[in-house]
């Protein structure tokens, strides 16, 4: 039984493989809409994995990639690889949402605050839940599990993000995030927060380069007096990358946390007595993330 179900994933992904060749599909695009909540055309791009094309059904995560113009190709590049070569994540369509410039950029990653550093996030969290977020799970087969990710100013974002609406996406992931804004004011805001509450409804993933002076210790302070033990959170210091390096590696593994349980080795796929375990095992993993996935078939034809 174990060689038939590895011999019917191979011919799932041979057929799978030819189809794509033939057809050459291209899962590279772009959209523009006007915004009735920023009050002005935003752009962004899409990428969808391999074997989005493989069936009309399967559904997909999805990850917003703020500041997505300038981290689209080498971040899908190596979301793809981790997913459909390596196996280690499931496949995820990537957002990469358009900057506008970097003054707009800023702007909107800036939190709401008073006086001349003070910024327009409010709006642009409105904008991603109210409006993209519909729009792209309109038009894709998405599951109902969403990341976003930002860099530097974008990680501020995100970590803002984190702090006003938690539930808007299951994880978080700040990487080298700009906390120094306005006087660590979000150290301090996480600190009026966090006392109130008893546990963390989302993932959030933080990470430091070699960098000084960010503030990231100041807030990770923070979650470690209120949530010591807390799995939700985690942070990482990269002393050995700068603060542009640290992107890559930091989203590597992020991810590779987060769905830490996602692989399925030579030696556990052999222990399988059926492929009823092989599904009742990603059925565990659908539980845990609280939606549907798609089986990562061809994976295991690798095997």
């Amino acid at each position: 039984m174990k060689y038939y179900i590895f011999f019917l994933l191979s011919i799932v992904v041979n057929s799978a493989f030819s189809q794509v060749g033939n057809n050459a599909l291209i899962s590279l695009e772009r959209h523009s809409f006007s915004s009735k909540i920023l009050k002005e055309e935003r752009s962004f791009q899409v990428y969808l994995p391999p074997s989005y094309f493989y069936s009309d059904e399967g559904n997909f995560p999805v990850l917003y990639l703020m500041d997505g113009d300038y981290n689209f190709y080498h971040d899908t590049g190596l979301i793809e690889f981790l997913s459909s070569v390596a196996g280690k994540i499931p496949e995820i369509i990537v957002v990469g949402i358009s900057d506008k410039g970097s003054t707009k950029y800023r702007e909107y990653c800036r939190p709401n605050a008073e006086g001349s550093e003070g910024g327009s996030a409010n709006i642009f969290m409105s904008f991603l839940e109210e409006e993209l977020k519909p729009l792209v799970n309109k038009k894709y087969r998405t599951s109902a599990y969403d990341i976003l990710i930002g860099h530097s100013m974008g990680g501020l974002f995100v970590t803002n993000h984190y702090l006003e609406k938690p539930t808007a996406f299951d994880s978080f992931i700040a990487i080298d995030p700009s906390l120094w804004w306005k006087d660590y004011a979000l150290t301090k805001k996480a600190d009026t927060i966090f006392k109130d509450q008893k546990e963390l409804s989302a993932n959030l993933f933080i990470s430091l380069a070699n960098t000084q002076g960010m503030g990231v210790r100041g807030f990770v302070g923070v979650l470690d007096t209120y949530f010591p033990y807390d799995p939700k959170w985690s942070f990482t210091h990269y002393k050995g990358e700068n603060h542009g390096s640290v992107h890559m590696i930091a989203i590597k593994e992020a991810l590779l946390e987060l769905f830490e349980d996602w692989e399925v080795s030579r030696e556990k796929f052999y222990t399988f007595a059926s492929s009823k375990d092989l599904i009742d095992h990603y059925k565990k993993l659908n539980t845990k993330f609280a939606t549907q996935f798609s089986l990562p078939a061809y994976n295991f034809g690798l095997l």
